[in-house]
């Protein structure tokens, strides 16, 4: 699937020691639950943050069905 995202999002690529990004996820995901719910908060369509799996990628967390529009079906693979 293809996606535009719009609004507002919180963008922890520029705090790379942001507590929401720790490997350890009895930090990590509590550190992230309370960001997103800090952004749900503040009005924020979401959060922008680094790819663990792609280096130099980037990922989208959208939290609101809106921030996601323009979604288009992408190629089509078959497995037999």
């Amino acid at each position: 699937m293809f996606a535009s995202f719009a609004g507002e999002f919180i963008d922890v690529r520029v705090d790379p020691e942001n507590q929401s990004l720790h490997p350890d996820k009895a930090i990590g995901y509590p550190a992230g639950n309370a960001l997103a719910e800090a952004a749900r908060v503040r009005g924020l369509n979401g959060i922008t943050y680094p790819s663990v799996r792609h280096q130099g990628g980037t990922c989208l967390a959208a939290l609101f069905p809106h921030a996601v529009q323009s979604v288009a079906q992408g190629g089509v693979h078959r497995m037999r």
